[in-house]
């Protein structure tokens, strides 16, 4: 009996948090409703704040929309469907005026004057002015771009495996004094995790040896660059001249190769201590028919940073209602045919990643984030690669 009452306790106190997250959910709603509704100012830059105060409210509530509850042994979903008048009145003051408070931190970062011009970025709540170190960067300027303009603490604390080192570099950039951080989405601190910063130092100590000071975390795979890059060049000519289903297959796993090892490591930076090197293995990508540019952001950007949040992870990719992989979606009646269709439907992604590169090169954003500190020669090699993957 004794043991009965405590599980139940348990689940009450599971439950209270749950309503507590139903709770936040819906006054983040009112969030939304109210940076909508708000027509005090009709300027360019007030609509834009709006627009972004718009977005995180809705990541926010979708990152609960969902819960799921168990219950007499049962898994249940949650509808986050609360009566407004359950609310309390404070929710809706705090969220009242959502442009105001960006005005009130000192501004937007990414619109006023003060700010837009500069190449600015966030690290544990300070901000820094890049412009002065982009050409300096050790692993070059395309590499730094992806932080240009965001809180870039889960990019920095990721990518180098000595943040004494990197981090003492950083902090001999200039600070900028009054800049509005609280107006830039916060990111993961990779650091503040015991169990990531143990892996870190075992791979340190057990991997490299103490070596990584001389680079050997992104050298040592030069013969399989060589050769994966031949076999694709071989692949793509044969199918060529001789087009046929054996061509084509051995085309096809070609393309996946490039893709797989050489143009993903090239544009992590990982495959040479050389910069050119790791730029010319990462434009593999757009000769296999993809962009290196926007596998950039919304890879390392996207992914690493937000990885498996369905809201902004491009790399979380959801099919349905073609495809259900997930018991708790509803069925249709075409599912139980999806073993023997879906094969036919994977195809349709090289359309997908080709419309897709286009649109976040015009609107100057993919699915999980904006491409702020793309270079001009970086977007024009968008265009150039699809020229030379489909000549």
């Amino acid at each position: 009996i004794d043991g009965e009452r405590e599980r139940e306790r348990e689940r009450e106190g599971k439950r209270e948090k749950e309503r507590e997250m139903v709770t936040r959910a819906v006054s983040l709603q009112r969030l939304q409703r109210v940076a909508l509704s708000s027509t005090s100012s009709t300027s360019s830059n007030r609509r834009q704040r709006r627009e972004r105060v718009r977005g995180e409210a809705e990541r926010r509530r979708r990152s609960v929309r969902r819960i799921a509850i168990p219950r007499d042994n049962v898994v249940r979903v949650a509808s986050v469907e609360v009566e407004e008048k359950e609310l309390e009145e404070k929710h809706f003051v705090e969220a009242e005026s959502p442009a105001s408070t960006l005005e009130s931190n000192g501004g937007d970062p990414y619109e006023d004057e003060k700010w837009r011009d500069l190449s600015w970025t966030v690290y544990r709540g300070k901000a820094y002015d890049l412009t002065k170190f982009m050409k300096r960067h050790p692993g070059g300027q395309w590499l730094l771009n992806l932080a240009v303009k965001r809180d870039c603490t889960a990019l920095f604390e990721s990518y180098h495996l000595r943040p004494e080192v990197a981090v003492g570099r950083l902090k001999r950039l200039p600070v900028l004094e009054d800049f509005p951080v609280d107006a830039v989405p916060r990111s993961p601190y990779p650091n503040d995790s015991d169990f990531y910063n143990t892996v870190r130092d075992r791979v340190r100590k057990e991997i490299f040896k103490g070596q990584e000071i001389k680079g050997a975390h992104r050298s040592g795979s030069e013969w399989a660059a060589i050769i994966i890059v031949g076999y694709a060049a071989f692949s793509f000519a044969l199918y060529a001249c001789v087009p046929n289903i054996l061509t084509g297959i051995l085309c096809g796993l070609g393309g996946a190769w490039l893709g797989l090892t050489v143009q993903h490591c090239g544009n992590h930076g990982a495959m040479s201590t050389k910069e050119w090197v790791n730029q010319a293995l990462g434009l593999m990508d757009d000769v296999s028919g993809g962009s290196s540019l926007m596998w950039r952001y919304h890879h390392q950007v996207s992914h690493h940073v937000h990885c498996n949040d369905e809201e902004v992870d491009e790399d979380v990719f959801s099919a349905y209602p073609l495809l259900r992989f997930d018991h708790r979606l509803p069925r249709k009646w075409f599912h139980k045919y999806q073993h023997i269709y879906m094969w036919a439907m994977y195809p349709f992604l090289q359309l997908i990643f080709q419309v897709g590169d286009i649109q976040a090169l015009v609107e100057g954003k993919t699915e999980g984030c904006h491409t702020y500190g793309a270079s001009t020669n970086e977007k024009i090699s968008v265009i150039v690669g699809k020229i030379v993957h489909y000549t």
